[in-house]
């Protein structure tokens, strides 16, 4: 009989959650599937949960049993012109109702403009918006701003989840020093990590650069730089939303808010 996973790793698009997936199911305490990004919680309906549970069924007596998928990490509205409105299911809501009580929930997160252009670029890639429409002008279905809208989503996470099962890691940390940034994640978890687990993982790989997509787009295409404009406009849509993680976090986020530094690298 398969397990059900206690661990659950979701949060910004390209914010190292796969990096992340890639490292922790290197460690002998945490089973995940080869598989990232199940999107079970947000396909409910569509996947049954034998089939869900299915990905876990070669765990074994592993402390933790998990899998990531980014999307989760998103409570929808009516009425936003930025994302479609919620279906007949709530993705939080339904990870309450299935997971038990202990599991633990990990959210990676990044600045929410340099996200929104990471978004844009990837659906650009993946042919999404084939007439390169700006970021607020993109169908809301892919929630290229409504994603960055952290306040609601880790709100509506907690509202159910309660704090203490809930932990907030940043992606410019794993940017920054990825081996401190690990251990941090493992400590969160309460567990241990020696010299022979680092020395088995490649730190330094990264997963969904943007080298790697620009390779991806047809003919070789450069990928459009975004507009100033629109960067000026996301950073007031996302205020609240950078002070929100900065009282989570209790850390100092004014690089998130500095429009210089965002146009200089995104512009």
């Amino acid at each position: 009989m398969s397990r059900k996973p206690n661990l659950i790793i979701a949060g910004a698009q390209k914010s190292g959650t796969s990096w992340l997936h890639a490292q922790l199911r290197q460690h002998p305490d945490i089973f995940m599937p080869a598989v990232k990004e199940l999107n079970y919680f947000n396909r409910i309906g569509e996947v049954t949960a034998d089939e869900y549970l299915a990905h876990f069924r070669s765990a074994g007596s592993e402390r933790y049993v998990g899998e990531a998928t980014p999307h989760y990490f998103w409570k929808r509205i009516e009425n936003s012109p930025y994302c479609e409105p919620p279906g007949d299911f709530d993705v939080a809501t339904e990870m309450h109702r299935f997971l038990d009580p202990g599991a633990q929930l990990i959210f990676s997160l990044r600045d929410p403009v340099s996200r929104a252009v990471s978004g844009w670029h990837h659906n650009m890639c993946m042919g999404r918006n084939p007439d390169r429409k700006g970021m607020l002008d993109c169908p809301p279905s892919m929630g290229i701003v409504d994603l960055g809208m952290y306040a609601r989503h880790w709100d509506h996470f907690e509202s159910l989840f309660g704090r203490e099962r809930m932990h907030v890691v940043l992606y410019d940390d794993l940017e920054r020093a990825p081996r401190d940034y690990l251990g941090w994640v493992l400590r969160l978890l309460e567990l241990d990590a020696d010299d022979e687990y680092f020395s088995a993982i490649n730190l330094n790989d990264r997963i969904n650069t943007k080298e790697h997509l620009i390779k991806r787009l047809p003919g070789g295409a450069e990928l459009p730089k975004a507009d100033p404009d629109e960067i000026k406009k996301l950073l007031e849509m996302y205020e609240p939303h950078i002070r929100r993680v900065e009282d989570i976090s209790g850390r100092d986020l004014s690089n998130w808010r500095d429009h210089d530094l965002l146009v200089a690298s995104l512009c």
